[in-house]
């Protein structure tokens, strides 16, 4: 499936030029993922009172420090911790939060108060101010499920550029599908709708070409094949395959989209949870030490978000529902990592839920800001001063 889209919104007036030459990647945990599980307060007695069934025992946890532990099924991304390129951003969340995966994950992409209705993602809108050089292959490419989420368009309107933001299956499939569209039409369309499709024909095409030639520099390298067949053979390890192989091709991108579904916990949590995060930290691990063959990691930054966290305490199904505030990862050669924000606090719910502390506009300004060098974002997002990610 390829679907570009675009808009354009007037420039914002930059201090200094942005830096386009990093790759910012956002993966969604789709679903909602339970963040009291994933960075566990292994020392409050708090977390085991609302936990007695889930609460996870300290010989499946991996220390950081002395009061916060990872599932032990993140021990892949320990290396990372280790070496200082990890960042651990608690307790995120934003203000009159909403239960709905569908109407929060919309929160999230827009990165919009949670009284707003934003039809496009904030990637897209901020790309449309901030215009990415034009050389680049794409400006961003989806892996996994065809949501585009913070890449989301405005409403087609004709006349309007398209973003060269596209939807990948593979690479090769999606290039050689790209290669066989027609040629794009020379006379406008006579509705918006077609203006529509036949503009995101051509940037479809447009990618699918700078794409082959990205190939050609990898075309016949058979030590290149067997070395991307070894990532992780899951959903999620194969999305970072498919990246890892633009990576090795050297293809100009600025963001890239993954997906790993299956958070949505409800029912007997452990195992799947277990799972799905050993399944996340596989081809995160994956990635990393193919970026480190590359001479690329240094220009990687990686960072998870999701619709919400669950709530605080077990439900009578050995899950969790949907809920709040929720711990994220930002990775990456160039990450300044250690723990930042602090951590929710389990005596003061409200109504069940964690009360967040780090506004999720802030997170989303910092990975903006600090990723590509830029002094103002969108004007939802610039009160918010950076978090210090990146150095």
């Amino acid at each position: 499936m390829i679907l570009p889209c675009g808009f354009l919104i007037p420039r914002l007036s930059l201090a200094a030029a942005p830096r386009w030459d990093r790759m910012l990647i956002l993966i969604e945990l789709q679903g909602g993922n339970d963040g009291l599980n994933t960075l566990v307060p292994f020392r409050d007695d708090a977390y085991r009172a609302l936990r007695p069934t889930l609460g996870l025992p300290v010989d499946q946890l991996v220390m950081l420090n002395d009061t916060a532990a990872l599932h032990s099924a993140l021990t892949p991304m320990v290396s990372m911790w280790e070496a200082g390129e990890m960042a651990v951003v608690q307790s995120i969340g934003y203000e009159r939060p909403n239960h709905s995966h569908f109407r929060s994950i919309e929160i999230w992409d827009a990165a919009s108060g949670s009284d707003e209705v934003v039809p496009e993602g904030w990637v897209s809108r901020l790309f449309a101010a901030q215009r990415p050089p034009a050389e680049t292959s794409a400006e961003g490419v989806i892996f996994g499920r065809p949501v585009l989420g913070p890449l989301l368009p405005a409403p087609a309107e004709s006349g309007v550029a398209s973003r060269r933001f596209v939807v990948m299956d593979s690479v090769k499939n999606f290039t050689r599908r790209g290669l066989s569209l027609p040629a794009p039409a020379e006379a406008p369309a006579e509705t918006p709708a077609l203006q529509h499709l036949l503009s995101t024909q051509a940037v479809a095409g447009t990618v699918a070409q700078k794409v082959a030639a990205d190939l050609k520099r990898i075309e016949g390298n058979e030590a290149l094949e067997k070395r991307l067949a070894a990532f992780p053979q899951h959903a999620f390890g194969k999305q970072c395959a498919e990246l890892a192989r633009l990576l090795a091709a050297d293809s100009k991108i600025e963001v890239a989209k993954l997906s790993h579904g299956g958070f949505d916990t409800h029912v007997n949590q452990l195992g799947t949870h277990a799972r799905l995060l050993g399944e996340l930290a596989a081809g995160l691990a994956a990635l990393r030490a193919f970026a480190k063959e590359q001479g690329v990691w240094d220009r990687l930054v990686i960072a998870t978000y999701s619709e919400f966290g669950r709530r605080a305490g077990e439900n009578k199904s050995a899950g969790t529902d949907h809920g709040t505030a929720a711990p994220h990862f930002v990775l990456g050669g160039k990450v300044k990592g250690g723990m930042i924000g602090t951590a929710p606090d389990l005596t003061k719910l409200q109504a069940g839920d964690l009360i967040h502390s780090l506004p999720m506009q802030r997170y989303i300004a910092s990975l903006a800001k600090e990723t590509w060098g830029l002094s103002q974002t969108l004007p939802a997002l610039d009160p918010f001063e950076p978090l210090g990610l990146i150095g």
